[in-house]
């Protein structure tokens, strides 16, 4: 990640895109990126977001003065690594007559309700977004339903409704000359009504910047970001803190060390595996610098005893290998099976830890709301549309999280899957068996609903079908035939050979 990052620096200067955000009309204004401090944001597999805070210093009698930002904030934002954009979050209600004093606060943005300005630092193109309560407004969500339809018409544009590039936005910046008396602090303060500041402090202002540029207000800003803090997660603290993000191993590595040192651990050397848990990290470098990702949500793996080689009423055996449920909307849990641990070969208990981060992987990101917003539609059709169906049908008594999930990964996900576990065990195996592994769980609708009737029609079994077509289609692609997978499934369930399963010793 650091590497990215300082990519991202590498790209920025290369560009000059420093001189494009200082102001015009004083050179006693500059403003830098803090470098240090990111804040990064993923919103899908395709598209992040690194935010650096623009510090705005003044020369004041020869001597820069790191400058208190009033009535909105400036940050460079920078999009999938590569789209440099100056973004503005201001609150276009703020009182333009309220006095500048002793006890005004820089401009927060937990919660934020208000305007985020996007002005592209490469084509000059500018966006408006509009946020309530720390989140996208409905109107604007409304506006990506509607830009969706459009894109699925009229090929190649953002545009929800017919073009109206006709909204001015103004903004001016000014600057204290000078220290203010009440605490000693230099105020930048920004007016969207081009108001010049008064103060209660005795010093007076000076108009250092303006911007008047034009905006199409129906213009949509793909994958659009979530503001800097949304008001916090879990994981948060009465102190005033940064809440934490966190992958938690202590009680499986207590009880079965093996597990998180054979298998988690080496998964976590996969990129693909890595992009899993990414929302539940935090990032420590050696120097110090810390990344949480957007919603503070928590993962845990655990324990529990489960069925392993039960009959069930219909007469099959069935072998759990591990839950996920959810602890809070974005955090889960997951318990692999003791029995498993203890009789299932490594490669089952490796897919299992898979398939289940990506139940808590598609959980996190639904309930944070991200496939809410529109997709580009070229780029990640299959994804998208299944994404859009799966959201309103689990909304009904019918639909069953396994079989939301499992379609996603049939779908679209299969193939990386196998190729993790070919990664991490090269030609242990051959590329049937990896793919036989990865199957293994993902024909399992979840339960029958009480009552699967929906309007007298039994959406569950149509959705079962679904699923097992998309089950079908993966064995067919692969040429697997359904007596190869029992088999495999047997013969890494029970009976397996020592060398094959996890070794009894690991130190903790």
């Amino acid at each position: 990640m650091k590497t990215r990052l300082n990519a991202i620096k590498d790209s920025y200067e290369k560009q000059k895109l420093q001189q494009k955000l200082q102001p015009d009309q004083s050179d006693k204004l500059s403003w830098s990126p803090d470098w240090e401090h990111p804040h990064i944001q993923v919103v899908n597999d395709s598209v992040s977001y690194v935010f650096y805070q623009l510090l705005g210093q003044v020369v004041v009698n020869g001597k820069a003065e790191l400058a208190k930002q009033v009535n909105g904030k400036l940050y460079l934002m920078v999009k999938n690594e590569s789209e440099f954009y100056k973004a503005f979050y201001y609150d276009p209600k703020a009182n333009p007559n309220e006095k500048i004093g002793k006890n005004t606060k820089e401009f927060d943005l937990k919660l934020f309700t208000g305007n985020l300005i996007l002005s592209s630092l490469q084509n000059g193109q500018n966006y408006i977004l509009d946020y309530a309560n720390g989140h996208l407004s409905d109107s604007y969500q409304k506006k990506g339903v509607l830009a969706i339809k459009k894109m699925q018409s009229v090929k190649g544009t953002t545009s929800y409704w017919q073009q109206e590039c006709n909204q001015v936005v103004r903004n001016c910046t000014y600057s204290s000359l000078a220290p203010s008396w009440c605490g000693g602090i230099v105020n930048i303060v920004f007016s969207a009504t081009c108001s010049w500041p008064q103060s209660t402090c005795g010093d007076t202002y000076s108009l250092v910047d303006s911007d008047e540029g034009v905006v199409c207000e129906d213009k949509w800003f793909p994958d659009p970001p979530e503001p800097i803090d949304t008001g916090g997660g879990e994981g948060g603290n009465g102190d005033g803190g940064v809440p934490k993000s966190e992958v938690k191993y202590d009680n499986l590595l207590k009880d079965y060390p093996c597990m998180v040192k054979e298998v988690l651990n080496k998964l976590e050397t996969n990129q693909a595996y890595a992009k899993l848990i990414q929302p539940f990290e935090e990032v420590k470098f050696p120097d110090g610098t810390t990344f949480v990702m957007q919603g503070f949500p928590n993962l845990e793996y655990d324990s529990s005893v489960q069925d392993y080689g039960a009959s069930t009423p219909d007469g099959k055996t069935k072998y759990s290998l591990a839950h996920t449920g959810q602890v809070t909307a974005t955090s889960s849990k997951i318990q692999f099976n003791q029995a498993a641990i203890s009789n299932a070969s490594q490669l089952l208990l490796q897919v299992t830890a898979i398939h289940e981060t990506g139940h808590a992987y598609i959980n996190y990101y639904l309930q944070m709301g991200k496939f809410s917003h529109p997709i580009d539609i070229e780029r990640y059709s299959t994804w998208a549309i299944n994404i859009v169906n799966f959201e309103d049908i689990a909304k009904t008594s019918a639909v069953d999280n396994n079989f939301r999930d499992h379609s996603i990964m049939l779908e679209t996900y299969f193939d990386k899957i196998w190729g993790i576990l070919k990664d991490i065990n090269g030609s242990a195996y051959s590329d049937k068996e990896y793919q036989m592994a990865a199957l293994y769980g993902l024909d399992n609708p979840g339960d029958t609903p009480t009552d699967p009737l929906i309007n007298g029609v039994n959406l569950f079994d149509i959705y079962k079908g679904v699923l097992n077509k998309s089950y079908n289609n993966i064995k067919t692609k692969y040429g697997i035939t359904d007596a190869e997978v029992n088999g495999f499934n047997l013969a890494n369930l029970k009976d397996v050979s020592a060398d094959k399963k996890l070794p009894t010793d690991c130190p903790k």
